[in-house]
This record gives structure tokens, sequence and C-alpha cells, in this order.
């Protein structure tokens, strides 16, 4: 919608720049007083249904009603945008790109936006050539173009006829647009949208999500002095030089493009006001001049009609006209003469207003070769000045690498320190346990010669046991012998195991420090002496010595 403007039209406005707000944080949806702006495709809808995620397509996934005018809609022509209304919010979303994913529902409580549809030129295929292509006038004047129709909700009586409402939004709500895949220049499309909202009347909120470096930037640049009250036609003659820029890479620099504007406007003043002063001067006296030669041409009508009085009185006595007549002739001549001579003046000045209006634009254009000179200093300079500061930057840098490497040997020697003092302290344990070991070994050596010494004492003892047990069967069989004669008719015969009893063998445990009696026997009786009660061992309380039994001992 709107028609076609060419450079001459932009040049020509006088309207001044409007409101714009920055915002850093909100996005264009949490403006829902003004008109929000869709960073469309020349399709609408983009790639909403065949996975697309980027602003077009989560404004269409947050308000599904919108999918209807891919239906509805060509492609857009460069002059020309889609304004829609009705489109209901449901869902919020979190992410972008291919990190957006889905957030919960959203409850739409206020009455639809308005939302306007434009698509951005693609640079994606211009390569290297993709910024200076954006500085080409014929670009700039598509995407004013473009702008300027999506942002006719104001001035186009065809959408505010079609829109029956009480009040239309006064302001535009927008952002980064077309910079994102399509690799547009965000200074260059702020300042283009700032222009079209300003030539449609309206006021623009621009939102930068978050960037806070050309947050600043754009604040900075609406704030100077060349910039409050200037006009769009001003912007235009501004920004339509930019592409014979000498340094290109200057201008991609953070506010690049919005210093040479500003330093554009203020030479164009500065060159403006000397050429007015001239002009004004020259101005002045032309109209002195004028008005010399108007009292002039007044005193030569006033001295006509006295000519043409006398020489109606002239028909009278001579003698009393005469000198009248002579004298009003003169006075004729003189200020005929005077009439010329001030006609030559306004001729000169006239002249002179010409020579001076040519050194107006001489000073003009010398202007502007200093222009291009300051222009050329100041790119110099900024070169040295980013030059010292990448140096700076690189000092300081490797001073944060000394002081890291500082701080790693203090951390290394700590550790090394701490790491020898474990060492000593390993080694003093060590010493400990092997004292301790040491002390144990000779612990031990002296419970095994114990021990030995306990076997050997056991072995003594067993042997003096055998020799008791000897003496005392041999007492036993001595006695049955005498019984045996004494009596004469009992004739007992006793069979008497020699060998030396099984329980009589002694199983020494050195390191226990005691013996352990093998075999069945408790108490000394074994089923051998149980049935012989002769047999039965004797109580020996003292093992060291063995009293034989008696020889009157009774069977």
């Amino acid at each position: 919608m709107g028609g076609s403007w060419d450079a001459s039209d932009w040049a020509a406005s006088d309207k001044k720049l409007l409101m714009l707000k920055v915002e850093r944080s909100k996005i264009i949806d949490d403006f829902h007083d003004c008109l929000q702006v869709d960073f469309a495709n020349m399709y609408i809808g983009g790639g909403v249904l065949s996975g697309g995620c980027v602003q077009e397509e989560i404004r269409f996934a947050h308000c599904p009603d919108l999918v209807a005018s891919c239906l509805v809609c060509e492609y857009m022509k460069p002059g020309e945008a889609i304004l829609i209304r009705g489109g209901e919010r449901y869902s919020n979303t979190s992410g972008y790109s291919f990190s957006l994913q889905f957030d919960g529902p959203f409850t739409d409580t206020k009455q639809s936006p308005f939302l306007t549809a434009i698509d951005a030129c693609d640079y994606r295929g211009w390569g290297d050539n993709a910024f200076s292509h954006q500085l080409s006038p014929t670009t700039m004047l598509r995407e004013l173009e473009k702008a300027r129709a999506g942002f006719s909700l104001q001035s186009d009586q065809r959408v505010t006829g079609f829109f029956d409402i009480s009040r239309h939004p006064d302001t535009v709500a927008t952002g980064n647009w077309g910079c994102g895949a399509f690799l547009g220049n965000k200074e260059l499309k702020a300042v283009e949208q700032w222009m079209a909202a300003s030539e449609r009347g309206m006021n623009l909120v621009y939102t930068t999500f978050g960037e806070e470096e050309f947050s600043s930037e754009l604040e900075k640049f609406k704030a100077s002095d060349c910039i409050r009250g200037a006009t769009v036609g001003e912007l235009w003659t501004a920004i339509s030089s930019l592409d014979k820029f000498p340094d290109l890479p200057q201008l991609q620099r953070p506010g690049g493009i919005f210093n040479a504007i500003v330093e554009r406007i203020r030479q164009a003043n500065e060159g403006q006001s000397l050429a007015e002063k001239d002009a004004q001067l020259a101005e002045m006296r032309l109209s002195k001049a004028v008005k010399e030669a108007q009292s002039a041409e007044v005193d030569r009508s006033v001295e006509a009609d006295h000519v043409r009085e006398a020489r109606d009185l002239g028909n009278g006595p001579e003698a009393v006209f005469s000198g009248k007549v002579e004298t009003w002739r003169l006075a004729a001549e003189k200020v005929c003469r005077t009439a010329d001579a001030c006609r030559s003046a306004a001729v000169e000045v006239n002249q002179k207003a010409i020579v001076w209006q040519a050194a107006a634009d001489k000073r003009l254009r010398e202007l502007f070769v200093l222009l291009s000179k300051s222009s050329q200093e100041a790119q110099d300079a900024e070169a040295a000045r980013s030059s010292a500061e990448k140096m700076l930057q690189e000092a300081q840098n490797q001073l944060r690498e000394a002081e890291l490497l500082k701080s790693t040997k203090t951390k290394e020697a700590r550790e090394a320190q701490e790491l020898h003092s474990a060492e000593a302290k390993k080694r003093e344990k060590a010493m400990e346990l092997q004292s301790r070991a040491k002390s144990k070994a000779e612990e031990a050596e002296r419970m095994r010669e114990k021990a030995v010494k306990d076997v050997e004492d056991a072995q003594n003892i067993q042997e003096k046991a055998r020799e008791a047990d000897k003496l005392r069967l041999d007492a036993e069989n001595k006695a049955r012998e005498e019984k045996d004669r004494s009596s004469g008719h009992c004739s007992v015969e006793v069979e008497i195991q020699r060998d030396i009893p099984q329980h009589n063998q002694v199983d020494l445990n050195p390191l226990a420090g005691g013996a352990e009696t093998k075999g069945q026997a408790v108490g000394g009786v074994t089923p051998e002496t149980e049935a012989c009660p002769m047999a039965r061992e004797p109580n020996f309380s003292n093992q060291g010595s063995v009293e034989p039994p008696s020889q009157s001992a009774q069977v």
C-alpha cells in the first residue's frame, strides 16, 4: 500500500524526526497498543508450516489464526505490505531458532493488536559485497518504500476506512528488521525505519533484544545535537552518500554509520549557515537598492508632473514662468539621472549577489572537500586509536597471562612444599612404623625363645612322666606277684601295656604358652585304666618328681 517515492521526494521531505524510544529487554509482542512489525518473508508466514523458527514463524505459532493469511495473500512486491488484525495469542515460547520450545499456554485478555508484515532485502547471495550493496541508494529506497508502506496506518485513507475503529495506534513497535538470516546492518535498518515512521507521522519503539552495545550507540545517536530537530530529507541526504565513503570497514564498526551520519549533517549545517548569511546580506543590499530605485522613480514621476504643469502654465506670460520652468526641468533631469544611477546600482547589487552566491557555492564545495579530508583524518585517528587500543589490549592480555603464570607457579610451589611436607611426614611415620616393627620383632623373638624353652620343659616333664609310669607299672607287677605268692590259690593274669599311653603325649603350642593333652583321657582315666583299677595313673601333684607306689599296696 502507498505510492512510490524516488530520491528527490525523500530529499525534499521537511518532516521532523519524531520520537524514538529504545527498549532493551521487552519484545515486540509486549507493546500491545502499538503497530507491531512482522519481519516477514515475501511469502507471508515464511516457514511456519515447514520448520521455520525465527521471528515471523514464532509470531504465527503464538497466534495460529494468522496462518489464514497464507491462503489469501500473494507474495509482496517492493512497495507493498500486509496489514492484519484479529490474531489472538494462545501460547508462550522460550528460546529462539533451534532452541525454540513451548513454554505453556497464554490467555489473551486484550484487544487484538495491529500487525504489519514487511519483507526486507535478502543479502545472503552477495557474499563479501553484502554490506556495500546495502549502502546503494537504490537498495535504501527499496527498504524505505517497504517500511513507508507498512507504517501507513495513520495516513492512508484506505486503511482507516477498512479498519473501522475509533483510534489507531500512533506508534510502531519494531526491531532488527532483516538483520538475522538476511544479513542486514542494524544501524542502517534503524535509521531507515525511523525515517519511514516519521514520514508517516508515527513514533517508533525500537527493541534491541538485549544487545547492550547497539542500544548504547542508538541512544547516543538519537541524542546528538545534529539529529534532534533534523528532518527526514536531511537524514536521506546524509545516508544516500554513504556508498562513497572512503573507508567502508570503518562504517561496519559499532556506531560507524551513526557517527558518519552525524558528521555529515553537522558539516552540511555549518556550510548552509555560511551560505545563508551571504545570501541574506546580498538580499538586504538588493532590497535597499530596490527601495532607492522605487524612491527615485517616485521623485522622477513628481518632477515629470511638475514639468507638465510648467508647460501647461507656460502658455501665459513668459516672464513670470520662464525661471520656474527651467528650474523644474533641471530638477527633472537630476531626478532622472538619480533614477538611472539607482537602477545601475540595483543591477550592480544583483550582479554582486550572483557573485556572492557563486562564492557561497564555492565555499560549500570547499567545505565538502574539507569534510572529506576531516573524515579521512578522523578515520586515520580512529585507526590509530583502534591500533593503540589493540596494543593496550594485547599488553593487558600479556599482563594477565603473566599474572596467571605467576599464580600458577606460586600454586605449584605451594603444592610442591605441601608435597615435601607430606613426604617428610610419611618418612617420619615410616621410621616410626619401622621402629615399632623392630620392637615387635624383638618381642616376637623373646616369645619364640620362651616358647622353645617351654617346649623343652614340657618334653622333660613328659620324659619324667614316662619314667614314673614305668616305675609304677613295675611296682604294680611286683605287688601282684607278691600277692600271688602269698595267696597261692588265686591266680590273676594281668596284661600290662608297657607302651606309653596316648594320653600322656603332650602337644605344646609355643605361641599360646601352654600344653594340651591329646587323646580321650579325662582326669587321667582311659578306657584301659577304667577296666583295671590298678592300671590307673596316679595323681601327681608335682610333675617334676614322681613318687612310686608303696610296695605294700593292696589289690
